[in-house]
């Protein structure tokens, strides 16, 4: 089974929404690959966070991500 980890961290400039630029967020991925019997099993798992000024209130950040498969050219949501 191998296991790959990426670590994405961007700044977000959040102007619009009063925050400025003290605002980041960052996205932890981890995706399986394992060998079975019946073919190849894939999984990705995500973790995110953002990290705004406590002055700008408080809220949700909704984090998502699309997935290709090259093999058929299915995408998942």
């Amino acid at each position: 089974m191998a296991i790959k980890n990426f670590y994405f961290s961007q700044i977000a400039d959040l102007r619009i929404e009063g925050v400025g630029i003290h605002a980041s967020y960052s996205v932890n991925l981890t995706v399986t690959d394992e060998n079975t019997p019946g073919g190849k099993n894939v999984s990705v798992a995500a973790t995110g966070k953002s990290n705004a000024a406590k002055a700008a209130g408080s809220g949700n950040l909704l984090f998502w991500c699309k997935v290709k498969n090259t093999v058929d050219s299915k995408l998942y949501v």
